[in-house]
């Protein structure tokens, strides 16, 4: 099997990577974020951390993520938000849901 790549951040995570190495290299990946990242880049950090999450199994640690990226980057077409109003809907939460919807239309230009 060959070696995997020391972790730099997102471009070190690959298909063959275990869900906790991949989480280790996302963490890595904020240590290093430059000061002067962008909101976008910053919000894509928390949505590729929540979907880390959700595959170890920490949904509410990934709910956490997804609003946190949508609290940095409240824009409609951050992919976070689809992945929350699906968590949402999956979880019959229609009042986390309606909440969502409604901070989003506040945010909308």
């Amino acid at each position: 099997m060959p070696a995997k790549p020391i972790p730099d951040g997102y471009h070190s995570i690959t298909p063959f990577m275990t869900v906790r190495d991949a989480t280790r290299a996302i963490d890595t990946a904020a240590r290093l974020m430059p000061s002067d990242a962008t909101k976008q880049h910053r919000s894509k950090f928390f949505h590729v951390r929540a979907l880390l999450r959700l595959d170890l199994g920490d949904r509410q640690g990934a709910v956490r993520d997804l609003q946190t990226a949508l609290d940095v980057w409240p824009a409609a077409d951050n992919d976070a938000l689809g992945v929350l109003r699906g968590l949402y809907r999956a979880a019959g939460d229609d009042k986390a849901l309606a909440a969502l919807e409604s901070r989003m239309a506040r945010k909308a230009p």
